[in-house]
């Protein structure tokens, strides 16, 4: 047997995984960690989904950040001088890759779906001349180079800051009706979202041109069969137009007329349709072509499943005035985790940033630690990584370290000294194993990633950008 997961139901788990994200007393954070080389190049090695690497990652962690904004996104595709897009199609499965994006964002971060390629008179495709405007529009339009747009949203200064990047661009709807309130971009996308046309045939793709086309110099009918605007055998011949090569006696294309100016009419409220063309009485085969179907609520109506969106971003930043954050170190390791607890209680941790690194506290040190060592209890054979040192009057002195497979996890003990076994720090403990502000074995990570090392200096900023995709 064979079978499929569909759109739909990607769309309705990632929707899922957003509302969850939005709820009440639900929260998100992303988390770095791992100070430590991978292997002798610092390769990164590829996550495997099993306790082993999750607890890993958890043990590893240094700080975390709540998760400021998430979205919907898609790949990013700028409209390009030159470009071949191809069209919208019914029967175009799966997510979009380089080549089959009907989409544009343009400079203006408008963004328009391909309903129809430019294409000349033989039925050759032909590149994008020019470029879609005119987001006021809300019936889809004609461009001079034969493309046919439709505008579908205005990607806002505040979503692109939050969730354009080189590859990926946000994709929303606009939830309730607009007010007093609301922003132009906001008014626009629900004007779109209410005009929304349902089964819209935006195009046609002619299977076979016939022959024996353009000698009686009368066009040929066109008859749609299915369930929409016309009814069963109705001809559209008002509606469309078809397109002879008169050299080579075939059909090259059916276009939609013009209504108006650039505006063309369409047939609309279809489920299902099939194409009928006459011949032109000169005794040729007739030629075939297939309609192609808009989305049932119709184009707009949810520019995600326009999109064929399935993938969410979840972004924060890391700035240079999180203190929680460890500069001059390094990370290898970002997660997304869910619900985390806060390391001196057993409430949930809700706070903008925390540490995760347990700390020891020092009555004394002969010799001041540095990030990066090992270090190791005389008494106890304890051995840990530094991922910090905080010789602070308020905290007192205090190194944040953790614990991994590679340096064992026996516990300090309280008044041994402790030594760097690859440096020269040295001193006793106070206390140990004091919790970070966050639990660092709490939470779920629902999501994990391995990388090159990040560096943090000052006045340095990290924008992260998860993105879980289906």
């Amino acid at each position: 047997m064979t079978a499929i997961v569909t759109d739909d139901l990607k769309f309705n788990i990632l929707s899922a995984l957003l509302g969850d994200y939005n709820t009440s007393g639900t929260e998100y954070y992303i988390g770095v960690g791992r100070s430590e080389i991978w292997d002798s190049n610092d390769a990164a090695t590829t996550p495997i989904n099993a306790k082993f690497d999750i607890i890993d990652f958890k043990e590893r962690l240094q700080s975390i950040k709540k998760v400021e904004a998430a979205s919907f996104v898609v790949p990013r595709q700028d409209w390009t001088y030159g470009t071949i897009y191809p069209q919208w199609d019914d029967r175009r499965q799966g997510s979009l890759s380089v080549g089959t994006r009907y989409y544009v964002l343009t400079d203006n971060y408008g963004v328009y779906i391909c309903l129809r390629t430019g294409r000349n008179k033989q039925g050759v495709v032909q590149p994008s001349l020019v470029k879609p405007s005119g987001n006021e529009n809300v019936d889809p339009f004609s461009t001079s180079d034969g493309y046919v747009w439709k505008f579908l949203y205005t990607v806002s200064a505040l979503k692109a800051n939050f969730f354009l990047s080189s590859q990926y661009m946000p994709v929303h709807i606009q939830e309730t009706a607009p007010d007093s309130n609301s922003t132009g971009i906001e008014i626009k996308q629900w004007e779109i979202q209410q005009n929304a046309k349902p089964g819209r045939i935006t195009s046609f793709v002619m299977t076979n041109g016939g022959n024996g086309y353009g000698t009686t110099g009368a066009l040929p009918n066109v008859v749609i069969r299915g369930n929409g605007t016309l009814s069963f055998g109705d001809s559209a011949t008002n509606f469309v137009t078809a397109v002879i090569d008169s050299n080579a006696g075939t059909i090259t294309a059916i276009n939609t007329n013009s209504a108006s100016g650039n505006t063309l009419s369409y047939l609309d409220s279809y489920d299902f349709g099939a194409v009928t063309i006459s011949p032109d009485g000169s005794g040729g085969d007739s030629a075939q072509a297939r309609p192609i179907i808009g989305p049932t609520p119709g184009f707009g109506r949810d520019a995600r499943k326009d999109l064929k969106a399935n993938a969410l971003m979840f972004r924060s930043k890391i700035l240079d005035v999180d203190d929680d954050f460890i500069l001059s170190q390094d990370f290898r390791q970002i997660g997304l985790i869910k619900n985390p607890i806060a390391g001196d209680s057993a409430g949930d941790f809700i706070a903008l940033t925390g540490i995760a690194s347990r700390n020891i506290k020092l009555s004394s040190y002969t010799i001041a630690f540095n990030k990066d060592k090992i270090i190791e209890g005389v008494s106890s054979g304890a051995k840990a990584y530094i991922d910090n040192v905080d010789s602070s009057v308020t905290l007192g002195s205090r190194l944040f370290y953790h614990q991994s497979p590679e340096t064992g996890f026996k516990q300090f003990q309280t008044g041994e000294t402790i030594a760097e076994t690859n440096g020269n720090g040295e001193g006793v403990i106070e206390t140990h194993n004091n919790p970070g502000e966050v639990d660092r074995l709490s939470g779920e990570v629902l999501y994990l990633d391995n990388r090159v090392a990040v560096s943090r200096t000052a006045n340095q900023s990290e924008d992260i950008k998860v993105i879980i995709q289906l």
